[in-house]
């Protein structure tokens, strides 16, 4: 069964640079997952959020937000002064999920029933009491993660909640799937070669040593999928 990313999906990060704590989101979210509804270990897909949408959650002063937004994009070399070109190059960040591991359940019509849950009719915006259901499968997805072009091998704890219109059988088609992070997941800024650089792409040497032991540090990301038919 096909169902599409909901661009209301996201992604969350946290780090530590300069002494400075940080967290913001990544909007923009697409792509498709084939979901095998009997056999979730056989489920394939892919994800992408794009990079120029990234917001800094808001500080005191709003002109540091601002300029930690920019500083952001000028290492990820979307800066104002790379070429389009370049800038569409690096703008999307993608996860394939290549295997599901250690599923909870290999059927969701199988999984925990999720209780005092009254799943959404998607199109009218309503709730129908009493006739639907939502169960969760736990798993490890397993894929190529793609970030400033560089690809590494991705390990991700997810939690996927199907919500049904109606009480779940072999096969029924769930009207929404949620996929969230069970808890956060580590990526590293040097391992993708997102280091201090000008607008126009330069490195910046000066601080490239200074902040040499933060850029080894984990960026903590968390994620919420929304998937629909």
């Amino acid at each position: 069964m096909r169902y599409r990313i909901s661009s209301s999906s996201y992604a969350a990060f946290e780090l530590t640079i300069d002494g400075q704590k940080l967290s913001g989101k990544l909007h923009g979210a697409k792509g498709v997952f084939e979901v095998d509804l009997m056999h979730l270990s056989q489920s394939r897909g892919k994800v992408k959020f794009d990079l120029a949408s990234l917001e800094i959650d808001g500080q005191k002063n709003a002109s540091h937000t601002e300029e930690d937004r920019t500083r952001a994009l000028d290492w990820l070399d979307l800066g104002r002064g790379r070429l389009d070109p370049e800038r569409e190059r690096q703008r999307w960040t993608t996860f394939s999920l290549l295997e599901i591991g250690h599923p909870s359940a290999e059927a969701p019509h199988l999984a925990r029933l999720i209780r005092n849950r009254e799943p959404a009719d998607t199109r009218r915006g309503q709730r129908t009491a009493g006739e639907g259901e939502a169960r969760f499968v736990a798993f490890e997805a397993t894929g190529a993660f793609l970030l400033h072009s560089v690809v590494v091998e991705q390990s991700v704890p997810l939690r996927a909640e199907f919500r049904y219109p109606v009480p779940a059988t072999p096969g029924a088609t769930p009207s929404q799937i949620v996929l969230s992070t069970r808890h956060p997941f580590s990526v590293f800024l040097k391992q993708h070669q997102i280091l201090p650089r000008d607008p126009a792409g330069v490195l910046l040497a000066s601080m490239l040593s200074a902040l040499s032991r933060d850029l080894g540090r984990p960026v903590l990301v968390s994620v919420e999928l929304l998937l629909e038919p």
